[in-house]
């Protein structure tokens, strides 16, 4: 999420939080940019605008909890598959249907829209004009000449920068925190990794790389971006993960009220282990 936070603050996002503001929101957006990872970002940055209870992104709310989990009722990311298809249109076109559950917008997010077939495109182009009220589309490519004039002339482009200056391959810990998410498989392993994992010493800094690493599990599975993940990608279902996520946004608000580390690492991987269990029988 910092790169998200970043993202917020951009004169880039600043556009399309003024049209949001006054009511003057496109119905399609294209965004992009040379770095893959900083154009799903800025979706996501404009997704969680749009279904964030308290009309901005406050991180807090039901609405923003789910999207930073993955799932919300009324966001449809896509491709389904390595790249968009026509399933994916065909999809999107049922989709578009029907009413938002929860929030004001159904949001439909494609990634990476300049490695669709011309097909895929082509079978886009009515539903992008004619969309129904209160329907978003949200585009992102890094290749802009790859997308058709047609559906760029349906959708409002903006192009950014690259915002992902750091990788989160170069965080310190990263390594410790992807084998801790790729292998943790019992209470028993809880006893290795809980002791580095809970040094108070860059505690925060290393639940929020977590976060990330399962923002990573979480993309790998939905949208078949290798991250490296093995095990972790069978044995973590999607559901899962989103509860993970939130218990680890719960466990950044212990250390605020001075909870022991150690006792919030344990308490967390604990957790970890649970919630996989449960889901692994759903």
């Amino acid at each position: 999420m910092e790169l998200v936070k970043n993202i917020l603050k951009s004169k880039e996002f600043g556009l399309v939080k003024s049209a949001f503001q006054s009511g003057r929101l496109s119905h399609a957006y294209l965004i992009f940019g040379e770095d893959a990872i900083s154009n799903h970002a800025f979706l996501k940055a404009i997704t969680l605008m749009l279904v964030c209870e308290n009309h901005d992104v406050c991180f807090e709310c039901i609405g923003c909890k789910k999207i930073a989990a993955g799932f919300h009722p009324d966001v449809f990311v896509y491709p389904k598959g390595k790249n968009f298809a026509v399933s994916d249109s065909e999809d999107i076109i049922e989709n578009a249907k029907f009413l938002p559950m929860e929030s004001k917008y159904k949001v439909f997010v494609i990634h990476s829209i300049d490695n669709a077939s011309v097909q895929a495109q082509n079978k886009l182009l009515k539903i992008v004009e004619d969309a129904p009220k209160n329907v978003v589309f949200l585009f992102d490519a890094v290749n802009n000449h790859n997308v058709l004039q047609t559906i760029k002339s349906r959708a409002q482009e903006i192009q950014i920068k690259n915002f992902n200056f750091k990788r989160l391959e170069d965080e310190e810990e990263y390594a410790f925190l992807f084998d801790m998410v790729n292998n943790l498989n019992s209470t028993k392993q809880t006893i290795l990794y809980a002791p580095k994992f809970a040094e108070k010493t860059g505690f925060v800094k290393r639940l929020e790389v977590l976060a990330e690493v399962y923002e990573r599990l979480l993309l790998q599975k939905t949208l078949g971006t290798n991250y490296g993940f093995t095990g972790a990608e069978s044995s973590y279902h999607i559901a899962a993960i989103a509860e993970i996520l939130d218990s680890i946004t719960k466990a950044k608000q212990k250390v605020d009220a001075n909870v022991a580390t150690t006792l919030i690492a344990d308490t967390l991987l604990i957790k970890i282990l649970e919630v996989r269990y449960k889901w692994s029988k759903a």
